[in-house]
């Protein structure tokens, strides 16, 4: 019997932040936006924009909180954000939803084989 999570679940799971800073690398301004579609708390963004790092930094700050404060933040919700059309980062999630079948598929063929 398969007790393997089918993709659309582990789609549902949270990512974490390892995950998210690897392969969901937004270098510009857009993370600012993203954040926006995924709820994170105006004022925090606020706090990261007005700082001085980096885009890459930003996003992976924006990242933590999201994640800290978000109860239901998860990989589909991320997906579909970084698609919208005011994001315009549909290219990364494609990269990063192969990357998900990848090790959805891998642990679901480590789980058969026990």
């Amino acid at each position: 019997m398969d007790r393997s999570p089918s993709f659309e679940s582990f789609l549902e799971a949270a990512p974490t932040i390892s995950e998210l800073k690897k392969h969901v690398a937004v270098d510009d301004e857009k993370w600012l936006d993203l954040g926006v579609l995924l709820e994170v708390e105006s004022t925090k963004l606020k706090n990261i924009s007005s700082g001085s790092a980096t885009d890459l930094d930003k996003i992976g700050q924006m990242f933590e909180i999201w994640l800290d404060t978000a109860p239901k933040a998860n990989r589909k919700q991320l997906l579909a954000s970084l698609r919208e059309k005011r994001i315009g980062k549909s290219t990364i999630a494609d990269r990063y939803e192969d990357y998900l079948r990848k090790i959805h598929e891998t642990s679901s063929m480590l789980k058969l084989s026990f």
